[in-house]
């Protein structure tokens, strides 16, 4: 048996007992490396294909995000992101304000659950806005508006707002990308 064989066997092998699992799973306030849930962290996973600088990315959304908002950008390996927020309420206004882009790829985010490993976050949904522009005037209505979102997706709303008593040159709505 060779030493990748042999190295295999014993991770075929490992598993925990009763007691480890007890002290991994069932503490009271759970910490993973100074990490508190219930702190104002997220998750974040940059949807994309290409290889990525962890680093300018977050250089780019602490940037965005003001360092006063911020405590930590961290690159977490393969494309996902931890963030610590200085507060509750701007947590979720950014956290609100999803998806983000980098370089054209969406930044999506999603809340810290301690009990979650990586792969358990899901990524595979969220609320986009669309705008098309250059619709015929006779097109710019809700119904071709939810037909256009039912196209793509599961549509949540269509803006048809009048501003400044002149109907907007294109067209937006929300959908549920699935």
């Amino acid at each position: 048996m060779d030493m990748e064989e042999s190295l295999m066997q014993k991770m075929e092998d490992f598993s925990f007992t009763a007691t480890e699992i007890d002290v991994i799973f069932d503490r009271e306030e759970p910490e993973i490396d100074g990490v508190i849930e219930g702190s104002h962290y997220l998750i974040g996973k940059l949807i994309s294909r290409r290889t990525i600088d962890g680093g300018a990315l977050c250089c780019t959304f602490w940037a965005i995000w003001v360092t006063q908002k911020v405590d930590e950008v961290l690159d977490i390996g393969d494309h996902y992101f931890r963030i610590k927020f200085t507060t509750a309420q701007i947590m979720t206004t950014i956290l609100n304000r999803s998806p983000w882009t980098f370089k054209g790829d969406l930044f999506a985010l999603a809340p810290f659950v301690a009990e979650k490993g990586l792969e358990e976050y899901d990524f595979d949904s969220m609320a986009i806005w669309i705008r098309i522009f250059n619709l015929p005037l006779g097109s710019m209505t809700k119904t071709m508006g939810l037909t256009l979102g039912n196209g793509i997706g599961t549509t949540i709303a269509v803006d048809m707002r009048v501003v400044g008593g002149t109907m907007a040159r294109s067209f937006e709505f929300e959908w549920l990308l699935i």
